[in-house]
């Protein structure tokens, strides 16, 4: 049974763990609330085993705006160098009070955080493994708190294969086009409704985004359904028929996906010889025939072609997928879908797909050339649309029988193995859910070396059910392992 969360995300101030590496790592501070003000004096202090190791002070002109023309919400992103690879840190975000008649004079504290560097290498043993976080999909209304409370429980108290290094939030971290106030036809309001969405959804996932480094990807509810088209015809969507309102919706949801967010066109990293990490962002950059620009596009490819380590592509949508007669999805850029299915099958390793977006979660393999593997690991989603929206839900099914449909030159069409999917909930229309939906959950995913291959298990985690350690239960019964080449 669904048990009582509480909410442990009230704060108004904001401490979000960006993009690490070996030795570096990106602290963005400050408030996506507008009743707040720039402090004056501000500083982020780095710790290592509780001890002080350094200070960055922040300035009143250091602050920047999230959202370029709304001047009151504020940040600040840290870069820190120097670091060990694979230690943990902690960060703690502070301003000075100077309120000498109240007797109040000195640092207070205003968010904490913590993360741990990348390895230089993949550890050998399970018990040590690195280990990352996937989730999509969180729509903030009816969550009450579930998923901070479960995925800071996993992170307190669970063993180091299922306690995440990293973190990847595929898409849809914040639903932009659902509500009646997306009817304004007055730009003001509508940019300010957009920072209002990551305020309280940042709010409510900041237990999250404070443990352990964040990799965002933006999906199309960053912006608007099938983002960038607006052939829609969802009523909330027709404002973006108005020039105006469209620039004002437009340029303030990329704001929050390039200075929030801080989501990159492509990102790349590699645990030493071990493995190899590629995400990429497919939603921001669509055009007509293309799920990205050609530049970005062939760094993809690139990447593809050198690997020389199992590789692990991040997307905001999957790849064994049918055609979305609907929405667009990734077959719908068919140059780009065919060549990238040609290059992961002529790469010469197992490719790992993590991917969201879908509202169901599962795990999937086909075999696509003799030394190439893909597995899908999809986790979707984390917190379900309530109320009329919650009929866009889903659940797994067995398709596409083969991969892949259609047929590409040069790639080996097999049957697709459907190997586990997380399971389901009867609609509860008294509670704001319609349909049959998916369990709301997140994933973890480990790597560790054994002798010359790389093992993967794949666990996924209910947010809204605790088991007897009151960490979120496990919906796998067993996690699923795999051994990459």
């Amino acid at each position: 049974m669904s048990q009582l969360n509480l909410n442990t995300n009230t704060s108004k101030w904001q401490l979000v763990i960006h993009k690490v590496s070996a030795t570096t790592a990106q602290v963005w501070v400050g408030s996506l609330f507008d009743d707040l003000n720039k402090p004056d004096i501000a500083r982020v202090l780095l710790k290592h085993q509780t001890q002080e190791i350094r200070q960055y002070d922040i300035n009143m002109n250091d602050w920047q705006y999230p959202f370029k023309q709304i001047h009151k919400r504020f940040f600040y992103l840290c870069e820190i160098d120097g670091l060990q690879p694979d230690k943990e840190y902690q960060v703690e975000f502070q301003h000075y009070v100077n309120r000498p008649m109240y007797g109040v004079v000195g640092w207070q504290k205003l968010r904490s955080g913590e993360f741990k560097t990348l390895p230089t290498a993949l550890p050998r043993h399970k018990e040590q493994a690195f280990c990352a976080m996937l989730g999509s999909c969180f729509y903030e209304h009816l969550d009450q708190g579930s998923t901070a409370m479960a995925y800071k429980s996993l992170y307190t108290q669970a063993p180091a294969h299922h306690k995440p290094d990293i973190k990847f939030l595929v898409g849809d971290q914040v639903y932009l086009d659902i509500g009646i106030d997306t009817l304004s036809l007055v730009p003001s309001e509508v940019r300010q409704r957009v920072a209002d969405d990551y305020a309280k959804h940042w709010q409510a996932l900041g237990s999250v985004l404070n443990r352990g480094a964040n990799w965002f990807l933006a999906d199309d509810h960053e912006y608007w359904n099938d983002y960038p088209f607006t052939d829609s015809n969802i009523p909330t969507l027709w404002p973006l028929k108005v020039p105006k309102v469209k620039r004002a919706w437009l340029s303030t949801a990329k704001d929050g996906v390039e200075r929030v967010q801080c989501v990159s066109p492509i990102s790349t990293f590699s645990l030493g010889q071990d493995l190899s990490f590629c995400v990429l962002d497919a939603r921001s950059y669509r055009s007509q025939t293309q799920f990205t620009d050609q530049k970005t596009f062939r760094q993809l490819l690139d990447w593809l072609q050198q690997l020389n380590s199992p590789g692990i592509l991040v997307l905001p949508q999957i790849l064994l997928n049918m055609h979305n007669s609907q929405e667009r999805n990734l077959l719908s850029f068919q140059k780009q879908y065919q060549q990238l299915i040609q290059a992961i099958a002529q790469c010469g390793h197992d490719i790992v797909l993590l991917s969201g977006d879908v509202h169901y979660g599962r795990i999937a393999e086909v075999q696509l050339a003799t030394q190439t593997r893909l597995i899908e690991v999809v986790s979707s989603p984390m917190s379900n649309l309530t109320g009329l929206n919650s009929i866009a839900t889903d659940v797994a099914v067995k398709k596409p029988v083969y991969f892949p449909a259609p047929p590409i030159a040069g790639v080996s069409r097999n049957k697709v193995n459907y190997i586990a999917a997380v399971s389901t909930e009867r609609p509860k229309p008294f509670l704001s859910y319609l349909n049959k939906r998916t369990r709301e959950h997140f994933m973890t995913i480990a790597f560790w070396k054994q002798q010359d291959h790389v093992k993967m298990s794949v666990q996924a985690w209910r947010v809204r059910q605790r088991d007897s350690q009151q960490r979120p239960k496990a919906d796998f019964k067993n996690d699923i392992e795999f051994s990459l080449r």
